[in-house]
């Protein structure tokens, strides 16, 4: 039902004296530069970092490696030499053979390999394929986690395969002798063996194996630490920058008794240099961008909190006008059930039903606005019984008009402004509840939360890297401090014994 011209200009006077009492107010008016500045964070989002935040049934793209500081820390000296991550797409259209051995036939133009072992040939037969050289840019070595991913066809009739990719170094001469062949200059950083049982993959035949990273996680291969190398070899296969290049040999074997035979198509390989500075805030254990991390976060805690904020609001505001209003013995019992549930301790609660119930982002705000409603509801109470006994009530009663009328028309919009004081007020406590709750590894895990940062960075020995936890440490704080000096400043508009004269 639309409002009538009067109203309309009554409710436009107060929301200009509101905001103008609002305004004059310095604290609540900082509070509320806080909370839009972290709104406009959570909106703009996905312009203010080109990634997404991983979820549990989403692993993304590692960017650096574990814990990388954050990029800007390379105007200090002691982190100068810190690299950021090197991605290398060799041109597979350049692949050239250095040597090959067995009956092995190729097309380098269709980058097919063909091979055929009988019981008469050798029963082992190889190939190395040179895939171009590459620029390392840096005069420091990075954090030696390298990974390799491949896109590979392999359709084979009892022949095994083994691949390696080796890393050569054309600028310097890397002397440690158990991984490095002094010879050829070159170095051995993984290799894969694929079983010899028969595959069926999605959109391919049966004894045909696909290689894809994108599919799989065991498809990706991550080479963090080479057999019997340093705990960080980095310094001497990157010991400066200079010109490197990147080869893969592929060693096939009879696993049978009779002839056997293979085709292998390499259809695409990428090299990722994981470097050890990145972003605005460094990464997490996983390699994954903080920042990201952290600006999606926002969302989520306004979210839980002004959600939650809202149920509470709505649950107090019912249930203490109706206790307020009926009186007699509704009242006295409705007021025990609050004396009861105010009287249990709610952080155990939330950690038992957290526990018994699949964490979710929405069932904690239900959870938080259950437990959140029994304080603001016995305040409700006490205005209503005051509001009833005065005289715009009595003339309303007298005119006939009904309880619910009563109820909607008159009580609950005087009732409001306290309201409304204690659902900002009301925020920062369920911010914290959720944080708290994810922290102790009893949230939702699979979104992107503040407290999901802090619940990694304690796991995942993260402590030490203060780039990590403070910032959505500091974010908290700061988005529960703008509510809080909003809300004071609406109490101390709305409330008549907190208002102040200008």
């Amino acid at each position: 039902m639309a409002l009538s011209k009067h109203k309309r200009e009554v409710y436009r006077r107060k929301i200009e004296s509101f905001w103008l009492d609002f305004s004059h107010n310095k604290i609540g008016f900082f509070g509320l530069i806080i909370v839009i500045g972290i709104v406009i964070i959570a909106i703009t989002a996905p312009l203010l970092t080109p990634y997404t935040p991983r979820t549990l049934l989403e692993q993304k793209e590692r960017l650096a490696t574990t814990y990388a500081v954050p990029a800007w820390f390379t105007i200090f000296p002691q982190f100068s030499d810190y690299c950021p991550t090197v991605k290398i797409t060799p041109d597979l259209n350049g692949i050239t053979i250095i040597n090959q051995s067995g009956p092995i036939e190729t097309n380098l133009d269709k980058l097919n390999i063909n091979l055929t072992l009988t019981e008469s040939s050798s029963r082992e037969a190889s190939i190395t394929l040179d895939l171009g050289k590459f620029n390392y840019p840096y005069s420091s070595p990075p954090s030696f986690q390298i990974r390799v991913n491949y896109t590979l066809f392999y359709n084979r009739t009892g022949t095994g395969l083994k691949t390696y990719f080796i890393i050569k170094n054309y600028t310097t001469y890397p002397t440690w002798e158990y991984f490095i062949n002094p010879n050829e200059v070159e170095i051995k950083i993984g290799t894969f063996y694929p079983p010899p049982q028969k595959y069926m993959t999605s959109n391919k035949t049966e004894n045909e194996l696909e290689l894809n990273s994108v599919h799989a996680s065991s498809q990706i291969f991550n080479f963090s630490r080479i057999e019997a190398a340093p705990a960080d070899p980095a310094s001497l296969i990157f010991p400066e920058k200079g010109i490197y290049g990147i080869q893969v040999k592929f060693e096939f074997f009879n696993t049978t008794t009779k002839g056997t035979n293979a085709q292998l198509y390499l259809r695409e390989v990428h090299l990722d240099i994981w470097g050890n500075a990145h972003g605005i805030l460094g990464t997490n254990f996983l390699g994954g961008d903080v920042w990201t991390e952290l600006v999606y976060g926002a969302r989520i805690s306004l979210i839980v909190g002004i959600l939650a904020a809202l149920a509470a609001t709505t649950l107090g505001i019912t249930y203490g006008v109706i206790s307020g209003y009926l009186g007699g013995f509704v009242d006295e019992f409705l007021m025990r059930i609050v004396d009861v549930l105010l009287c249990i301790p709610i952080l155990p609660i939330l950690l038992v039903l957290m526990r018994y119930f699949k964490p979710n982002v929405y069932y904690i705000v239900v959870l938080i606005a259950i437990f959140g409603w029994q304080g603001l509801s016995r305040v409700i109470r006490s205005r209503v019984l005051s509001l009833k006994e005065m005289a715009f009530i009595e003339s309303a009663k007298a005119s006939g008009a009904s309880d619910s009328y009563l109820i909607v028309r008159h009580l609950i919009p005087n009732v409001l402004p306290i309201a409304m004081s204690a659902m900002v007020l009301a925020v920062p406590g369920a911010i914290i509840t959720e944080a708290s709750l994810t922290f102790l590894g009893f949230g939702d895990l699979n979104t992107p939360t503040w407290g999901r940062i802090l619940y990694y960075a304690y796991q995942q020995h993260g402590l030490e890297k203060w780039w990590v936890w403070v910032p959505p440490g500091l974010a908290i704080c700061l988005l529960c401090l703008g509510f809080v000096f909003m809300g004071h400043a609406i109490d101390e508009i709305v409330n008549p014994r907190l208002r102040r004269r200008r």
